[in-house]
């Protein structure tokens, strides 16, 4: 068996050592032959117009902050009817990257050497260990948009058409609908029926 790992759908890797400018901002988008990879990936209609904007912040421990906004257009089968359902996908989200083979000094050198890192329990940002100088932003977008995604989708007006809690009976069939049984039913009928004989 092959460990040759495979290239990503959406590879945009960026080289650490060059994120020297604090703020840097760029845009990266998806090619039409990578949305179609990535729509088979996730099991998707289609995808397209998937965007990134990055920025790059360097922390007072020497750590890089990672900064995403991604938008995508998404097109997923409703689970009653299998109709195209499409979304607009816009969300950010940020990762703090530590690269152990990238010298620092100070407070983040000492850490290293101790083999501790410090942890924010109130910091939303998440914190990844890179043992490469390298990070693959397009595959890492793509794994959180991935967990936007509506694990759900539903067609506009799907209620309507179908009674999804008795899926045998259509709301559109020819006559009327025949009104449910209600396992209490008989219950009220018996005291109907005992007050009445009281009142005799």
């Amino acid at each position: 068996m092959s460990n040759q790992r495979s290239e990503p759908e959406f590879s945009r890797p960026l080289q650490f050592r060059t994120l020297e400018i604090v703020g840097r901002k760029l845009s990266l988008s998806a090619n039409d032959a990578e949305c179609v990879a990535l729509a088979k990936r996730l099991g998707l209609q289609s995808i397209s117009d998937f965007w990134l904007e990055v920025s790059f912040d360097q922390t007072c421990e020497g750590r890089t902050k990672l900064n995403v906004n991604y938008s995508a257009n998404v097109i997923q089968l409703c689970i009653v009817s299998l109709d195209p359902v499409p979304e607009r996908l816009a969300d950010q989200f940020s990762v703090l990257c530590e690269v152990p083979s990238i010298r620092r000094s100070g407070q983040a050198a000492q850490l290293e050497a101790n083999r501790e890192v410090l942890v924010d329990p109130f910091d939303e940002d998440v914190l990844e260990i890179y043992d490469e100088d390298e990070i693959d932003v397009g595959e890492l977008a793509t794994q959180y948009m991935s967990l936007a995604l509506n694990p759900y989708p539903r067609a506009t007006g799907i209620e309507e058409k179908f009674d999804l809690a008795y899926p045998e009976e259509d709301s559109n069939s020819i006559g009327a609908k025949k009104e449910k049984g209600n396992p209490f039913s008989i219950l009220a009928f018996r005291q109907d029926r005992k007050e009445n004989n009281n009142c005799t």
